[in-house]
């Protein structure tokens, strides 16, 4: 335990420890739900673009939303702000319960359900990320913080998809959306016992404070950098999972590889970088890594687009989970490097800007780069993808060596 302090600072804090007992159970409860969302509109619908549709809804909220939450929780207390979305997140799941229960469940309630679930996650989001500096003691722990929420976000993102087969092999739907509720509700009761310093509220919400983030995140070297970058690989690189049902498929005559064991072995690349950008000790060191990072998940997108049918699937497995290693530390990286660097009554709206470029841009990338893949094929979707990134990230190498 001594160890796990040193190493990681802001465990010693037991309101860290218990939020992020919390925030893990509520995340693994989301992904169990949006996994049997996307089972049940295949199963409703028949159709693999219903599928992309429905998790779409509960995505793309998030860019045009995620502003506007940072802005209310620069406004408002983090801690309410979270309590409201959590019981906002119990009854939209009860709701989906209820409908199934009832035999009512349609396409039209399963979109306009998931697009209520976009709506709680784009206010949800900024409000995680904003309200973890506020949960250590001391400024200097808040690296290990960050650091340390990404590896539990990463964890119930490898888990919850797992725990979803497992309760749709042992019942039905119904237990995974009455998981969920269960997720909200415990998240809830540990919120009801936090006690978080508050921070000075913003006096109003309105046009220009949002100009104000936007001010200072365009203003601000370091901080236009990490937004830069993570744009950039939310739009290129992130959206490449979305690919991998089709790759798997490619990939299965030479090396027989089923998309959870891809999407396993890019959570476990994703918890080890989330694990390791906690050890970088100053914010130089990591905004001089991350176009070396976004580089070499260039050389992985490549890699996959090359593979073929000539690849083992060892390798395949390497190849998938050092890209998400990469593009891990690109997000969580350039998310320590703002978190560390912004004033706290802008906290909350440039924790909205983080959200929506990654959560929020990543939606469409996955759009666009799957009607290349439709009307090309996977590989060049792959090998376009990892050109462009590789040309954006050899441009800011070349600007750092002159």
């Amino acid at each position: 335990m001594r160890l796990a302090f040193r190493r990681f600072p802001a465990l010693s804090s037991p309101t860290f420890r218990l939020y992020l007992v919390g925030m893990w159970v509520s995340l693994t409860g989301t992904w169990i739900q949006q996994t049997t969302v996307a089972w049940l509109a295949f199963r409703v619908t028949g159709s693999s673009l219903a599928v992309g549709a429905a998790l779409v809804c509960t995505q793309l909220p998030i860019l045009a939303l995620a502003p506007l939450a940072g802005a209310i929780n620069d406004r408002y207390d983090r801690r309410q702000v979270l309590m409201c979305t959590q019981l906002a997140g119990l009854m939209q799941a009860l709701s989906m319960l209820g409908v199934l229960m009832l035999g009512r469940l349609e396409w039209t309630a399963l979109f306009a359900l998931s697009l209520c679930a976009g709506v709680i996650n784009a206010l949800d989001l900024p409000a995680r990320q904003s309200i973890v500096a506020s949960l250590v003691p001391r400024r200097t722990e808040i690296r290990s913080a960050i650091a340390i929420n990404a590896a539990g976000i990463h964890l119930a993102r490898l888990l919850g998809p797992a725990l979803a087969a497992l309760l749709l092999m042992r019942g039905d739907a119904r237990y995974c959306f009455g998981t969920n509720a269960l997720s909200c509700a415990f998240f809830l009761f540990v919120l009801l016992r936090l006690r978080v310093q508050a921070h000075e509220p913003i006096r109003r919400l309105s046009l220009q404070s949002l100009r104000d983030a936007w001010a200072y995140s365009t203003t601000h070297r370091a901080t236009r950098q990490s937004l830069t970058w993570i744009a950039i690989a939310s739009f290129l690189a992130i959206p490449y999972t979305s690919l991998l049902p089709a790759a798997a498929q490619l990939w299965s005559p030479a090396a027989p590889i089923s998309y959870p064991v891809l999407m396993v072995a890019a959570g476990v690349g994703a918890l080890a970088a989330a694990l390791l950008v906690a050890q970088f000790q100053t914010d130089i060191a990591l905004q001089g890594f991350v176009p070396l990072a976004l580089f070499m998940a260039a050389i992985g997108l490549l890699l996959l687009g090359l593979a073929g049918q000539s690849l083992p699937a060892i390798v395949l497995l390497a190849i998938n989970s050092g890209l998400s290693f990469m593009l891990t530390l690109v997000v969580s990286g350039g998310n320590i490097v703002i978190q560390n660097s912004v004033p706290e009554d802008l906290r909350g709206r440039l924790s909205g800007l983080f959200v929506m470029l990654f959560n929020g841009v990543a939606p469409l990338g996955a759009l666009v780069w799957g009607l290349v893949a439709d009307r090309y094929t996977v590989s060049v979707a792959f090998i376009t993808a990892g050109v462009i990134l590789g040309l954006a990230a050899l441009s800011r190498l070349k600007n750092r060596a002159s």
